[in-house]
């Protein structure tokens, strides 16, 4: 009975060594088939093709880490943003003057920033709301407010959506009594009130927030996750990208490209949060959203102006989905659609969009401005 027991235990334990040994061996080789899959990947697509990463200037960043809002514009800054565009193949340079007061708040280049205590119009969108491609006093925020004598806080934030949008409002009311809160509701909100990360091909998340939960749940609004390490990371991958590659940096390298992978899977996993819901599940979420700022809004005694602007790229500009307008009839605020404004441009050929840039012309700020200045007087 001992020599059995012995023996007994030696084989367990022989059988033990040798799912360990294989165990091992198994893990290894999948760590090493990844690594040489990261590998094939870098040479296949390399990480500096993805975005002409040398055009960031990761000295002045624009941005700001904001916990609930994923990010904000960096505050007391003054420059000229460069970007590039191409325009029937040739290079074309689109030139942004940038002034952040204290707070964040695009204002004019040169002049006072004004007060954020006074009655005023607060702004919150995304780049169209901020002015990519036009000075702060093109801006339609701008203009509309100068239409009515009042002060303006633009805090429009390029790449936000709804959701961002509303995190953000609720911090600046807690500094400013606005008479009116307009919201820049480009229709690519729709899309990025659901996600939680840019729209980019970065190896790194931008987060934002998001809106959760579905028509047979309740939504949900939920503040960005882990803004300030994203960030940090962020600032990392630009530097890494904009040195050469070289043998010294090849662990860099492998890493970002594994962040990169991990990325293409959240977007494989988790399709709803990047563009792949339906339609009525967006206007759905949207309508959870501007009822929220909406109710931000009357909280600080502020008329809310929600002004839809549609996408402009193709053959036909659609009107706001009557879903959105029933909802502004329902939580009292003004709804402003833009897309008859942007036909009766296009019919009179009056540009509406920067060549190679795509964002709002200085004549397309001017007549939104007009249109709901014009808005108002009606109501």
């Amino acid at each position: 009975a001992l020599f059995l027991l012995k023996g007994m235990g030696a084989l367990i334990g022989t059988v033990w060594e040798s799912i360990l040994r294989y165990a091992v061996i198994s893990v290894a080789s999948v760590a090493l088939g990844y690594v040489g899959y990261l590998f094939y990947t870098l040479s296949a697509q390399p990480l500096r093709d993805d975005f002409p990463y040398k055009t960031i200037d990761i000295d002045h960043p624009l941005f700001i880490a904001n916990d609930l809002s994923g990010y904000e514009n960096r505050p007391d800054i003054t420059f000229d943003k460069i970007s590039k565009g191409i325009v029937q193949g040739q290079p074309v340079i689109v030139r942004t003057p940038i002034r952040h007061d204290a707070d964040g708040g695009r204002v004019p280049v040169m002049g006072d920033t004004g007060s954020t205590a006074a009655k005023s119009v607060v702004a919150v969108g995304g780049s169209q709301t901020w002015g990519q491609g036009v000075a702060a006093e093109q801006t339609f925020p701008t203009v509309f407010a100068s239409l009515l004598g009042l002060p303006v806080r633009n805090y429009g934030v390029s790449g936000s959506g709804g959701a961002s949008s509303y995190f953000l409002l609720k911090q600046k009311l807690a500094k400013t009594s606005p008479k009116y809160v307009l919201y820049g509701f480009w229709e690519d909100h729709l899309n990025r009130n659901l996600r939680y990360c840019a729209n980019n091909n970065f190896p790194v998340c931008a987060p934002l927030a998001y809106v959760s939960g579905t028509r047979d749940s309740e939504f949900k609004l939920n503040p960005a996750e882990n803004a300030q390490a994203l960030l940090e990371d962020f600032q990392a991958l630009v530097r890494d990208m904009q040195q050469p590659p070289t043998i010294f940096g090849l662990a860099n390298e492998v890493y970002w490209a594994h962040r990169r992978l991990m990325r293409q899977l959240d977007m494989a996993m988790n399709p709803l949060a990047y563009d792949s819901a339906s339609v009525p599940h967006k206007i759905d979420a949207a309508r959870f959203v501007l009822a929220s700022i909406s109710a931000l809004a009357h909280e600080a005694g502020a008329q809310l102006i929600v002004l839809y602007i549609p996408l402009y790229f193709s053959d036909t500009i659609h009107s706001a989905d009557p879903a959105l307008i029933k909802t502004a009839e329902e939580h009292d605020f003004l709804f402003v659609d833009m897309a008859e404004v942007l036909r009766d441009m296009r019919a009179n050929s009056i540009p509406f969009s920067i060549k190679g840039d795509g964002h709002l012309t200085v004549e397309a700020h001017m007549a939104i401005a007009r249109r709901l200045r014009a808005r108002i007087a009606e109501n």
